[in-house]
């Protein structure tokens, strides 16, 4: 079950350096005049103690009365950070987003740290040592006050009030009731050297939970935790697990922001995309709620594992020979994209990384990456020759004529499964399609005059932007075959060329192993008119006007694009 933790304290040692307080130019204000809260309140306007006098009265702690009130048992002493001193505070502190997200208590504490019963100038203080109204202790040397945790400096003393003397700090005292250690600080202890070694052995990931930038819980195992992982896993040590694998595991145990144990069991996002999902009876956190500057820490018995681990993103994790991959998977935040629904990938090798001269795994996009996965489970015995769609929407080449090959290249190994699909071993990095439709036709010698009829009816936005689209693209000798040339095409009105040319063109990306059969509708409109008929069978297309097209004629048939297909053919179909 869940058990709470007492709280780390500790004072750290400070060198004294005497100052002598000064005194010049002090607004002493009558004492018989304005108790202390409301000389602090009419300062407010200088920008000097807002954010001490929001605090005071923050949250329903109504101590603001007892502070500002008469009699010797109203006479108070207060060390009163500036607004600048707070704002640090808050940045040592991300935990906390403002005064307002710290907990009553807390803030409580964090006040009356700063209060000493009694009415105390600068020379009453020098060489004492105070009990705070908080019943921690504070001692000032000259203009140097020390807490528990940290120094301040008076920048200026006494001033004075009714019922007491205002003392400006430059900084923020830190209560003992207030953690001084950040999470990797925590982590550095006794027991949690095995965790230590592997977060600090990814530098960037330090750089995020330590770097100040937010809050984070983090769900820590202990040393004998991380042994009985390794044993359970078959790995003789630490070192021996493949980094992009760790990884994995250690994010699978930081949650953004701050999770307390009364709301850690149910669905918690990780910084590894995973969802953590702990039962109401889970008996795994051995000590709750370890507070640190930058979030907390609940100590547990066992390493978590992630779901991702059995699928075929965690197999390419757990294999060395795919350590380049894994290592590119999880820079990319393709771990659970890979773990979720039925895959299929072909994965390259170490060697085909090496023979590709990429050295840097953090080099190859996500659209590489994707190109390799197909959404669905296939074992090399249901493997087709034809086009398979990859997860980039574009789609690659299968063929089974003398051993699987994709796009050309032979698969290696295959067969490597998981609890979500298949991995094939391959020895080289596939390339996906480089340009989009309005580039790719500017590149093709055989589709200028296309290319000039795209810029010419102003097409080149819409074909560009939208997508993915199937172009029946007719080649420079099917344009010239119906009296249509560059120039002639250049004196043609804008709306006479989208009309032709969006004809052509239809929504989807139609590889000849999935045209669709039957009429489709183009890009020129609805309507009748502006469908074509596909007969995927024979590869043909007829128009409205009974015009009938062979695909299969001097044609160069699934030229991909980014963002969809190109069918070269030597005809030019008329609406």
């Amino acid at each position: 079950m869940i058990r709470s933790y007492s709280k780390i304290g500790g004072a750290l040692a400070f060198s004294l350096v005497i100052f002598t307080a000064c005194q010049e130019d002090v607004d002493v204000r009558d004492k018989n005049g304005s108790g202390l809260i409301t000389v602090m309140n009419s300062m407010e306007s200088e920008g000097k103690f807002s954010r001490f006098y929001d605090a005071i009265g923050a949250n329903g702690l109504r101590i603001s009365d007892e502070f500002n009130g008469s009699g010797d048992s109203y006479e108070y002493t207060i060390f009163a950070p500036t607004d600048t001193a707070f704002g640090d505070f808050l940045a040592r502190y991300d935990t906390y987003d403002g005064l307002d997200n710290i907990p009553d208590d807390l803030l409580r504490s964090l006040v009356e740290y700063h209060v000493v019963a009694g009415s105390l100038s600068a020379a009453d203080l020098n060489g004492t040592t105070q009990t705070t109204v908080q019943e921690g202790e504070i001692s000032v040397n000259g203009t140097t006050v020390i807490g528990a945790n940290n120094t301040a400096n008076v920048a200026v003393a006494d001033r004075a009030a009714r019922n007491g003397f205002l003392h400006e700090l430059d900084a923020v005292l830190i209560p003992p009731t207030f953690p001084t250690q950040t999470i990797l600080d925590i982590a550095g202890g006794s027991d949690f050297t095995s965790l230590a070694a592997a977060v600090t052995s990814f530098s960037d990931l330090v750089d995020a939970i330590d770097g100040g930038n937010g809050a984070f819980t983090v769900m820590a195992p202990t040393n004998a935790a991380f042994s009985a992982f390794l044993a359970s896993q078959g790995f003789a040590s630490l070192d021996a697990v493949p980094a992009p694998l760790l990884r994995t595991i250690l994010e699978y145990h930081v949650i953004p922001g701050v999770v307390g144990s009364a709301d850690i069991v149910g669905s918690q996002n990780t910084l590894s995309g995973e969802v953590l999902d702990l039962p109401d009876d889970t008996e795994i956190v051995a000590t709750a709620d370890v507070a640190a500057t930058n979030g907390l820490v609940h100590v547990i018995s066992e390493v978590l594992v992630p779901p991702s681990l059995s699928s075929v993103a965690g197999v390419i994790l757990a294999n060395p020979n795919f350590s380049t991959l894994a290592a590119a998977l999880v820079d990319k935040d393709l771990i659970t994209p890979l773990s979720t629904g039925a895959r299929t990938v072909f994965a390259p090798n170490n060697a085909a990384f090496t023979a590709a001269n990429i050295t840097d795994p953090t080099s190859v996009s996500a659209n590489i990456l994707t190109y390799h996965v197909l959404g669905d489970s296939v074992p090399s015995t249901a493997i087709m020759s034809g086009f398979a769609p990859t997860l980039n929407d574009a789609s690659v080449i299968l063929n089974t004529g003398m051993g699987v090959t994709v796009d050309g290249v032979a698969v290696v190994t295959a067969d490597i499964s998981a609890s979500n699909g298949y991995i094939h071993e391959i020895g080289a990095i596939l390339t996906p399609p480089q340009s989009n439709i309005v580039t790719l036709a500017s590149n093709t010698s055989e589709l200028s005059i296309l290319s000039a009829a795209i810029q010419r009816g102003e097409l080149d936005g819409a074909l560009s932007e939208g997508g993915p689209y199937t172009v029946f693209a007719p080649s420079d000798a099917a344009f010239t075959a119906v009296g249509l040339t560059a120039d002639s095409v250049a004196r043609m009105a804008p709306d006479q060329i989208q009309r032709l040319l969006t004809f052509h063109v239809v929504p989807g990306r139609f590889t000849t192993s999935n045209l669709p059969n039957g009429e489709i509708e183009t890009l020129a409109g609805e309507g009748e008119e502006n469908k074509i008929n596909i007969n995927n069978r024979v590869f043909t297309i007829t128009t409205p006007e009974e015009q009938v097209v062979d695909l299969t004629v001097n044609s160069t048939l699934d030229v991909q694009a980014t963002d969809g297909v190109v069918h070269i053919m030597d005809a030019v179909l008329l609406p």
